[in-house]
């Protein structure tokens, strides 16, 4: 067994530099006929699809952009074209080495809303004007400073002004089987249902998905104006963390489409590592935490993510889906780094897994050679160590590819020891998703506390198997 050893956390200042070093002892009904039913049963089956489909189509929600073009003042036809891939321009302010423009992100949930790979980059545009208003009151200011908070409408207005020119665009860029009230898709999923009722079922599901969250972002903005004009900061954090999720979502269900088609240009993994297992895409994991000195359990919730660290995701949440981290104490708790023991059933991720760092600008990630060993030390990473409850995946120092077992640490983060944009574990150690809900059991955590149940809420679907 590896005895992991974290010698370093080393924060780096143009002035000069200070260290602190932990030591640290280191993701209804059934759907098909079967094939053999008579030709009959086929005719029939064709009716009763082509039925259902018409019945669907006519509905007066047949395309959800209809039903909303009122919402958002009317929306023109889409002339812009969408991007398939990993593009990083056009966005209101330009992501820089901390965040976005001068401001620094140091929240879990929005540095993972912006590193959603881009299907359509209208869409990053509208997400970060929707990011721009937390941050921009929360680190500028907002107590009394009009300026401010008529900064933060303006931010609303462009992300309403981008929903309206481009609603039609996103809408489309849902997966296909997702539009069965658009015409063409209609057709298409009529005639993939002629022997399968499956699709059918499914477009009406994940459309209705869609549609709900589309439909729901008009009175989320309207909430958010008039929290702005109020300048009521807590309210308007509310509203903003609602709708800069709720369109996450939706661009979530863009990738997932562009993913599709080209698989390679989102997950690249090296054909050296095919025997482990990789996520492709997002899990959501909730850790129930007991104290070892007894008392009531917390609950943190976690997003990893498998665009930017597939295979380091794919071991934690493999080993999650195990039960392997169940029961699985934490080994050292420091003043910056949490760690978790190595976890004795490995069956789910068995191998090792290497060093996984995906760069700002980059189009896959590196694997294998830390930031300074590469020359890229003053680049920056797409998931940085920047945000109280971030996870990293442990590895031995003399083996930045032994990550082993999904063993991972929690990041502490403190601005004030470890500077924003490049800090000594960004390029050291694989950050591979961040804490949403319940960091706070971080702040008393102890050596000896347990995870007492690892649950994958969503996202189990995304994890692919290693070949053997």
């Amino acid at each position: 067994m590896h005895v992991l050893l974290f010698s370093r956390i080393v924060t780096s200042f143009n002035s000069g530099g200070s260290s602190i070093t932990p030591k640290v002892k280191l993701n209804s009904r059934q759907t098909a006929l079967k094939a053999t039913a008579g030709s009959t049963d086929k005719l029939k089956q064709f009716f009763t699809a082509g039925i259902v489909a018409f019945g669907l189509y006519a509905t007066p929600w047949a395309h959800p952009s209809a039903a909303l073009a009122n919402d958002f003042g009317g929306l023109p036809p889409s002339t812009s074209k969408t991007t398939v891939g990993l593009k990083r321009n056009g966005v209101t302010a330009a992501p820089s080495e901390s965040g976005l423009g001068l401001f620094v992100d140091k929240d879990g949930p929005s540095l993972l809303r912006l590193a959603l790979p881009d299907a359509n980059v209208a869409a990053r545009e509208v997400q970060t004007n929707l990011e721009l208003v937390k941050l921009r009151l929360g680190q500028v200011g907002f107590s009394g400073k009009t300026p401010i908070w008529n900064a933060a409408a303006a931010d609303v207005s462009r992300a309403k002004g981008g929903l309206n020119k481009h609603f039609d665009e996103f809408v489309n860029d849902v997966p296909s089987d997702q539009q069965v009230r658009s015409q063409p898709n209609f057709r298409f999923c009529l005639l993939k249902s002629v022997l399968d009722l499956a699709p059918i079922v499914k477009c009406i599901r994940t459309q209705a998905r869609a549609s709900e969250l589309l439909a729901a972002l008009r009175p989320q903005l309207a909430t958010l104006d008039n929290a702005i004009k109020e300048q009521d900061y807590p309210a308007t954090a509310a509203a903003q963390f609602e709708a800069a999720e709720n369109f996450a979502a939706v661009r979530e269900l863009m990738v997932a489409n562009a993913a599709a088609k080209a698989p390679e240009k989102f997950f690249p993994v090296p054909s050296e590592y095919d025997a482990l297992p990789r996520l492709q895409g997002w899990a959501r994991v909730a850790l129930t935490m007991k104290p070892k000195a007894g008392g009531p359990t917390s609950t943190m919730v976690t997003i990893v993510d498998g665009y930017h660290a597939p295979l380091s995701a794919g071991a934690f949440v493999a080993q999650a889906a195990a039960g392997a981290l169940d029961g699985l104490p934490i080994g050292y708790s420091e003043e910056l780094i949490v760690g978790m023991t190595q976890p004795k059933n490995t069956a789910a991720a068995p191998l090792p897994v290497p060093l996984e760092l995906y760069y700002r600008g980059d189009g896959e990630p590196t694997y294998g050679v830390d930031q300074d060993n590469d020359g890229r030390g003053s680049a920056t990473q797409v998931l940085p160590f920047q945000a109280f409850g971030a996870l990293g995946l442990s590895h031995p120092d003399e083996d930045i590819d032994g990550g082993v077992g999904g063993q991972f640490f929690f990041v502490k983060y403190d601005q004030g020891l470890m500077p924003p944009g490049r800090n000594t574990l960004d390029g050291a150690y694989t950050c591979f998703g961040y804490t949403v809900e319940g960091s706070d059991f971080l702040k008393t955590a102890k050596p000896g506390d347990t995870i007492a149940k690892a649950t994958v809420l969503s996202g189990l679907e995304n994890v692919k198997a290693g070949q053997k």
